[in-house]
Protein backbone atom coordinates (compact mmCIF):
# COMPACT_ATOMS: atom_id res chain seq x y z
CA UNK A 1 0.00 0.00 0.00
CA UNK A 2 1.01 3.54 -1.27
CA UNK A 3 1.65 6.13 2.39
CA UNK A 4 1.62 9.30 1.55
CA UNK A 5 3.07 12.32 3.90
CA UNK A 6 0.99 15.62 4.26
CA UNK A 7 0.53 18.57 6.87
CA UNK A 8 -2.13 21.04 7.30
CA UNK A 9 -2.90 23.39 10.88
CA UNK A 10 -5.37 22.58 12.84
CA UNK A 11 -7.32 23.59 15.77
CA UNK A 12 -6.49 20.84 18.67
CA UNK A 13 -10.35 20.11 19.54
CA UNK A 14 -12.05 18.88 16.13
CA UNK A 15 -9.04 19.41 13.75
CA UNK A 16 -11.04 21.59 11.49
CA UNK A 17 -7.98 24.26 9.86
CA UNK A 18 -7.39 27.82 10.20
CA UNK A 19 -10.16 28.27 7.24
CA UNK A 20 -13.31 26.49 9.11
CA UNK A 21 -12.18 27.48 12.62
CA UNK A 22 -14.77 28.81 15.57
CA UNK A 23 -13.95 31.72 17.63
CA UNK A 24 -14.63 29.52 20.78
CA UNK A 25 -12.35 27.16 19.82
CA UNK A 26 -9.05 28.85 19.71
CA UNK A 27 -7.22 31.46 21.63
CA UNK A 28 -7.06 34.70 19.24
CA UNK A 29 -10.12 34.11 16.33
CA UNK A 30 -9.28 37.10 14.51
CA UNK A 31 -6.30 34.87 12.94
CA UNK A 32 -8.85 32.66 10.74
CA UNK A 33 -10.38 35.65 9.06
CA UNK A 34 -7.11 37.17 8.70
CA UNK A 35 -5.85 34.01 6.87
CA UNK A 36 -9.37 33.58 5.10
CA UNK A 37 -9.51 37.60 3.78
CA UNK A 38 -5.69 37.11 2.47
CA UNK A 39 -5.71 33.90 1.12
CA UNK A 40 -8.45 34.87 -2.39
CA UNK A 41 -5.21 35.39 -4.88
CA UNK A 42 -5.75 32.05 -7.00
CA UNK A 43 -2.46 32.06 -8.35
CA UNK A 44 -1.25 32.24 -4.75
CA UNK A 45 -3.90 30.37 -2.95
CA UNK A 46 -6.28 28.59 -5.34
CA UNK A 47 -9.27 27.73 -3.87
CA UNK A 48 -10.46 23.81 -3.98
CA UNK A 49 -12.64 24.61 -6.69
CA UNK A 50 -10.14 26.53 -8.56
CA UNK A 51 -7.79 23.72 -8.00
CA UNK A 52 -10.06 20.97 -9.36
CA UNK A 53 -10.79 19.53 -6.27
CA UNK A 54 -14.61 20.57 -5.76
CA UNK A 55 -15.57 17.40 -5.06
CA UNK A 56 -14.56 17.81 -1.71
CA UNK A 57 -16.64 20.89 -0.85
CA UNK A 58 -19.93 18.83 -1.28
CA UNK A 59 -18.73 15.95 1.04
CA UNK A 60 -18.98 17.46 4.07
CA UNK A 61 -15.88 16.88 6.47
CA UNK A 62 -15.28 13.91 5.16
CA UNK A 63 -11.95 15.08 3.07
CA UNK A 64 -9.34 17.40 4.71
CA UNK A 65 -6.78 20.11 2.61
CA UNK A 66 -3.34 19.74 3.01
CA UNK A 67 0.38 20.92 1.53
CA UNK A 68 3.01 17.81 0.27
CA UNK A 69 5.68 19.33 2.73
CA UNK A 70 6.18 20.88 6.05
CA UNK A 71 8.19 23.96 4.35
CA UNK A 72 5.44 24.14 1.59
CA UNK A 73 2.63 24.39 4.54
CA UNK A 74 4.72 27.32 6.01
CA UNK A 75 5.06 28.85 2.32
CA UNK A 76 1.24 28.91 2.22
CA UNK A 77 1.00 30.60 5.56
CA UNK A 78 3.85 32.88 5.19
CA UNK A 79 3.49 35.97 7.83
CA UNK A 80 0.88 33.76 9.34
CA UNK A 81 2.32 30.70 11.43
CA UNK A 82 3.67 32.03 14.03
CA UNK A 83 -0.04 33.74 14.99
CA UNK A 84 -1.43 30.38 14.44
CA UNK A 85 0.93 28.29 16.68
CA UNK A 86 0.29 30.94 19.49
CA UNK A 87 -3.70 31.06 18.61
CA UNK A 88 -3.80 27.25 19.32
CA UNK A 89 -3.60 25.59 16.79
CA UNK A 90 -0.92 22.66 15.62
CA UNK A 91 0.84 21.44 12.71
CA UNK A 92 0.09 17.83 11.86
CA UNK A 93 1.90 15.14 9.69
CA UNK A 94 -0.68 12.58 8.56
CA UNK A 95 0.74 9.50 6.69
CA UNK A 96 -2.24 8.24 4.14
CA UNK A 97 -2.88 5.85 2.20
CA UNK A 98 -4.35 8.08 -0.89
CA UNK A 99 -5.06 11.38 -1.62
CA UNK A 100 -6.05 13.61 -4.90
CA UNK A 101 -3.81 16.49 -5.82
CA UNK A 102 -4.86 20.11 -7.16
CA UNK A 103 -3.82 21.26 -10.59
CA UNK A 104 -1.39 24.04 -9.06
CA UNK A 105 0.30 21.25 -7.18
CA UNK A 106 0.20 23.11 -4.25
CA UNK A 107 -2.58 21.53 -2.26
CA UNK A 108 -4.23 18.11 -2.08
CA UNK A 109 -7.29 16.81 -0.23
CA UNK A 110 -7.71 13.20 1.34
CA UNK A 111 -10.19 11.64 2.79
CA UNK A 112 -10.90 10.84 6.29
CA UNK A 113 -10.62 7.18 5.58
CA UNK A 114 -7.33 7.19 4.51
CA UNK A 115 -5.19 8.33 7.00
CA UNK A 116 -2.70 5.91 8.55
CA UNK A 117 -1.47 8.30 10.89
CA UNK A 118 -1.57 11.79 12.28
CA UNK A 119 1.27 13.10 14.46
CA UNK A 120 1.56 17.01 15.31
CA UNK A 121 4.60 18.13 14.45
CA UNK A 122 4.81 21.54 15.84
CA UNK A 123 2.52 23.05 18.53
CA UNK A 124 3.21 26.30 21.17
CA UNK A 125 0.24 26.53 23.41
CA UNK A 126 -2.14 23.23 24.28
CA UNK A 127 -5.43 23.60 26.01
CA UNK A 128 -5.41 22.26 30.01
CA UNK A 129 -8.03 22.35 32.88
CA UNK A 130 -9.98 25.47 30.86
CA UNK A 131 -6.88 27.53 30.14
CA UNK A 132 -4.44 27.95 27.45
CA UNK A 133 -0.68 27.02 28.35
CA UNK A 134 2.78 26.78 26.53
CA UNK A 135 4.29 23.75 25.50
Amino acid sequence: MAEFKVYRYEEQFNNEGPYTCEMNRVRDWTVCEAVANKHCDSKSHPSIREDGLDFAIDSGDNFKTACYSLEELKSWFKGYNKWLLQSGFVAVEYAVSAKFDGKSNKQCVFHKTAVIERKVVEQKLKFENWQWKEV
